[in-house]
């Protein structure tokens, strides 16, 4: 079973993969794809089923390199509104992948 703390440490993985991506594509041609490629599609498959609110931010927190309070602003929720979502991503993501274990 997947802990709370590997989703949030594979989540801080997961930014810094999408905020260098171009690295990452450049890098794969010379020395092969890092394992985070692989990671970061199985979150992409567990998102894609994910109530909208957890949709929308994963994609501006994760996916586009958003912080917390750039997202509470873009969206004019407090950034305590944010860190709650944020809570529940987690505990979505952790109860996705205790379902779908295949998915770790």
């Amino acid at each position: 079973m997947i802990s709370r703390n590997e989703i949030m440490t594979t989540l801080s993985d997961i930014r810094f993969y999408y905020a260098n991506i171009k690295s990452f594509q450049n890098a794969s041609k010379y020395v092969g794809e890092n394992i985070i490629v692989k990671t970061a599609e199985k979150y992409s498959r567990a998102i894609e089923v994910a109530p909208p609110k957890l949709y929308e931010l994963y994609i501006r927190l994760y996916v586009n390199n958003g912080t917390m309070a750039s997202v509470a602003a873009e969206l004019s929720y407090s950034i305590g509104y944010i860190n709650k979502l944020n809570n529940g991503l987690v505990k979505y993501l952790y109860n996705y992948f205790d379902k779908n274990w295949e998915d770790k």
